[in-house]
């Protein structure tokens, strides 16, 4: 059936229930994916019930960007007790952690920067600014650690953006490594468009590169525009104004 006996204790346990791995990229992506664990995370005192949180509430997630700015105020905003606390932050730059801060609601070793940026430019995300672009390795190697740590494995969630040299090139690479490390288990991508007016001059090539490995690594997208999400925010946060 599906409960199992314990002889020891004769106690029964209920199977292991799905999990996620998210893998957050860049800018974009890292900030999408928080606001992701947040709001999952304000489902407490149940976190461990949600595929992406572990049976003790921790994210199951790996944190990937070229800067550390992103990375470094996410874990600082989250001192309060949100669900990214404790990040040991991997810098390239120095070879240690950098920073661990209180709280346990975070794997240990998924973050992982590097001191410099991609340019916006797709190639340079996805060959890397030097021989080996070892932030693939590092943070595939923290994405093995959480397949490790999960009782059962059902897929993976990529947070990234079209736009930049790192969600976009960097994300391409990755979504690459994860598709030949997931075998059959499904590879999502959840992904934001560049402004239709244009903010970086090489947008949409970024986009179009990005989409060509979308299309042929993942099994599914969720797929939003920035146009899209800054009229809704508009919207939500317009003044209401009335008449007495």
């Amino acid at each position: 059936g599906s409960l199992v006996t314990s002889s020891s204790r004769g106690s029964r346990q209920a199977p292991a229930m799905a999990s996620l791995v998210s893998m957050m990229v860049g800018q974009c992506g890292n900030q999408i994916g928080a606001a992701t664990y947040a709001a999952l995370h304000a489902e407490r005192p149940f976190p461990g019930e949600l595929a992406l949180f572990d049976d003790r509430g921790r994210a199951r997630a790996v944190l990937v960007d070229g800067e550390a700015k992103v990375v470094g105020a996410l874990v600082r905003d989250c001192e309060r007790g949100g669900p990214f606390s404790k990040v040991r932050v991997w810098a390239q730059s120095v070879r240690c952690c950098v920073r661990q801060v209180p709280t346990s609601l975070c794997h240990q070793d998924c973050a992982f920067v590097e001191d410099s940026g991609r340019g916006n430019n797709w190639a340079l995300g996805y060959y890397g600014p030097r021989a080996g672009n070892g932030i693939v390795d590092r943070a595939m190697g923290g994405f093995r650690r959480q397949l490790e740590a999960s009782d059962a494995y059902r897929g993976c969630l990529c947070f990234h953006s079209l736009c930049g040299g790192t969600g976009a090139g960097l994300g391409s690479r990755l979504m690459e490594e994860l598709h030949d490390e997931l075998g059959k288990a499904p590879l999502m991508s959840t992904t934001v468009l560049p402004f239709s007016v244009g903010e970086l001059p090489l947008q949409h090539y970024n986009a179009t590169l990005c989409l060509s490995r979308i299309c042929r690594e993942t099994d599914a997208c969720f797929l939003f525009a920035n146009d899209d999400l800054l009229s809704l925010c508009a919207t939500r946060n317009a003044p209401k104004t009335g008449s007495v």
